[in-house]
């Protein structure tokens, strides 16, 4: 959870730097919309595998948690 407040955290400041370069006037403004467009997909994909490893841990306790349950000798 750490890794996604930090990768929020970057793109929203990231976000805020950018802000004023989205009328694309020169180089410079250009770098920062691409850069920006990459970090938007690299928050993406940490959210996406975060969601994906937190519902892997839930699903293995809930596994774990019934077969507890139907084993008698537990």
């Amino acid at each position: 959870m750490k890794e996604l407040a930090k990768a929020w955290g970057f793109w929203l400041v990231l976000g805020f730097v950018t802000i004023d370069d989205r009328h694309n006037r020169n180089l410079a403004d250009t770098i920062s919309l691409v850069l920006f467009a990459i970090v938007t997909l690299a928050v993406i994909g940490t959210t996406l595998r975060s969601l994906y490893r937190f519902t892997r841990a839930l699903h293995r306790l809930t596994v774990a948690r019934r077969s507890a349950e139907a084993d008698p000798t537990g």
